[in-house]
């Protein structure tokens, strides 16, 4: 059975208060989604997941996040879906018990699944994300940046893609061209919409 519109409605609403830094509002209505998570998760419920685990990082909310981590784990030895790979990676990298060889693992096995073209893009820029924090290697981060030849139609990922450009441009000391397209870049966004993108962009050209 698909996901009922009116739930997905709601959790559409709670992705838009994530990115517009309305963290509280968000984690409000993922909570009551989750507390009630089917025996059967759908594709979706793992994509949103994502957003509520983010959520209780920023929030600081250290006991529910263990409780979901091990519901994650657990989903995922069971249902093996691609989705949830991806998410028990982004829990593996983003935990306080960060793992980051398992989350490249995890990672590599979704891109490498033809099935999974749809989290593809997000996958290898997650899969940068963990080489960048591991060995801050710049050539490894650009190889899997420029690999990323899916179209993008999530405006979030979109943003992330472009974000992680421009912040390689930084890294390989090219400051002069990544300035300039760095404040093209900023022109483009709402800061309250796009607070994530807008904040990472003031990062990179300072």
């Amino acid at each position: 059975i698909l996901m009922a519109e009116k739930q997905k409605k709601e959790l559409e609403k709670a992705k838009e208060l994530f990115f517009s830094w309305q963290l509280n509002e968000a984690y409000a209505i993922l909570r009551r989604f989750f507390d009630r998570l089917p025996f059967a998760p759908e594709v979706d419920h793992a994509l949103y997941l994502s957003y509520f685990v983010r959520c209780l990082l920023e929030l600081g909310k250290e006991r529910e996040l263990d409780f979901y981590l091990k519901q994650i784990e657990h989903m995922s030895v069971k249902w093996k879906t691609p989705e949830l790979s991806y998410q028990l990676a982004e829990v593996c990298c983003l935990s306080p018990n960060r793992d980051l060889s398992r989350a490249k693992k995890l990672l590599a096995q979704v891109i490498s699944n033809p099935e999974a073209s749809h989290i593809h893009a997000k996958a290898k820029i997650f899969l940068a994300y963990c080489y960048d924090l591991e060995e801050a290697d710049v050539a490894a981060c650009k190889e899997i940046i420029d690999s990323v030849t899916e179209k993008v139609t999530d405006r979030p990922t979109e943003l992330t893609l472009e974000l992680w450009k421009l912040k390689i441009l930084r890294d390989q000391g090219k400051f002069t061209e990544a300035e300039k397209l760095i404040l093209d870049f900023i022109t483009k966004l709402d800061p309250q919409r796009d607070w994530y993108a807008f904040f990472s962009a003031q990062v990179i050209l300072t």
